[in-house]
């Protein structure tokens, strides 16, 4: 018997509005070490979003190396990396001369002509080989493969290039793992499956069906939504983001999953919660009803909680965004640091010509990109907003990496 731990979304390195997330991932790499000591983890399978950024900052690199030189001293764990939509395939094949040495292995880029460099077999602690895992990053259109004269949309190319690929990947399975029990891994938006608004969208905007995994796969491990789910319960699972990756994710626990495999079959699949380090808090309502949650609050237990404040109001009175401004700076005083908030938005709910006309009062130093955008783009009035937030969030996180954390 094997026992698995799913993973994915590490996002190592990222910044919710322009502030580090590295305390709340080292502690998550710390409690994942001991979580693979505690539950004698056999293999970790991290699906894909290994660093937030193609180029990610030294300290999320520095972090991850200790990790893995760790896994390899403190435990009997063995980890499986594949590369994600955020990843470039430099950042995460770079430590491949050391891979060997810590059990690492490592998938930066997939290899449709060589099946064999995605499939790796799996052995228990007696040396046994009880499954084989197809280990397959994201795929990006260069890597398409399509039959001869294939036609059809993007969306269509899409759906096939992976049918085919992970086609590819089974058949070199059962001929050269016969009696294996058969694991997928990939990083892509699949069929039935909800995202919060901290992914950035791959491929086209309906999901892949679930029927490009060939049926030989007992369990599909997925990574790039980051909210924990199964499009195909006990078979194709999201094991989600380790940590809150936006304020869209405070609903929901965050969880890894532990697999026993055999050779005959997956005997169990359970979630394990993971610890929350930092609480982020998303609050909604009037002027009244955000100051009394400011009034009630009480700190919770770990890391400075954030909390973005979302002003909803349904006729302009004066200057409430002044107004809003000055409720933020008076709780930061009476917390002292001991919570921050984060974010702030300021909406009129009400359908009248001066909706929109609220910026005007906004104070020069006090303008944002995010600002700007929300008044220009109300909610109530254009198609598809959450879709274009998502892009214009992405293009932001990217400018702030490339000028160091600044607009």
């Amino acid at each position: 018997m094997i026992r698995l731990l799913h993973t994915a979304d590490w996002h190592l390195g990222k910044r919710l509005k322009q502030q580090s997330l590295l305390e709340e991932q080292q502690l998550f790499l710390e409690w994942l070490l001991g979580c693979c000591v505690e539950k004698e983890i056999d293999y970790i399978l991290m699906a894909g979003d290994l660093f937030d950024v193609a180029n990610p900052p030294q300290d999320a690199e520095q972090m991850y190396y200790s990790f893995l030189a760790r896994l390899g001293k403190e435990t009997n764990t063995k980890i499986i990396i594949t590369g994600g939509n955020h990843d470039s395939i430099g950042a995460v094949n770079g430590i491949r001369p050391l891979a060997a040495a810590w059990d690492v292995i490592l998938v930066g880029e997939p290899f449709p002509e060589d099946p064999s460099q995605e499939c790796f077999p799996l052995y228990n602690r007696s040396g046994e080989m009880e499954a084989v895992v197809a280990a397959t990053p994201f795929l990006r259109e260069k890597d398409f493969r399509l039959p001869e004269g294939f036609e059809g949309d993007i969306e269509q190319r899409l759906t096939e290039a992976h049918r085919v690929h992970y086609r590819k990947l089974a058949d070199h399975c059962n001929e050269q793992f016969p009696n294996a029990t058969q694991i997928g891994m990939g990083h892509l938006f699949a069929d039935k499956s909800l995202s919060s608004d901290s992914e950035r969208q791959v491929g086209t905007l309906n999901g892949l069906p679930l029927d490009i995994f060939p049926e030989s796969f007992a369990y599909v491990a997925l990574g790039h939504i980051h909210k924990p789910q199964s499009p195909q319960e006990n078979r194709i699972i999201y094991s989600g983001s380790p940590n809150m990756l936006s304020f869209s994710e405070t609903e929901y626990a965050k969880r890894v999953v532990l697999l026993e495999v055999s050779a005959t079959g997956i005997s169990s699949i359970e979630s394990v919660p993971i610890p929350v380090f930092r609480k982020l808090y998303d609050w909604t309502g009037t002027f009244q009803e955000i100051q009394e949650k400011i009034d009630q609050f009480e700190n919770p237990e770990g890391l400075v909680p954030w909390i973005k404040i979302n002003v909803r109001e349904e006729k302009i009175q004066g200057n409430e965004y002044a107004n809003l401004l000055e409720m933020i700076q008076i709780a930061q005083q009476s917390w002292n640091g001991s919570a921050i908030i984060l974010d702030h938005s300021l909406q009129f709910t009400g359908n009248h010509p001066q909706a929109g006309m609220h910026q005007a009062a906004v104070p020069a130093d006090s303008v944002t990109p995010e600002l700007i955008f929300d008044s220009t783009f109300h909610r109530d009035h254009f198609e598809h907003i959450e879709i274009l937030k998502e892009i214009f969030d992405g293009l932001i996180e990217e400018i702030q990496m490339n000028e160091g954390g600044q607009y």
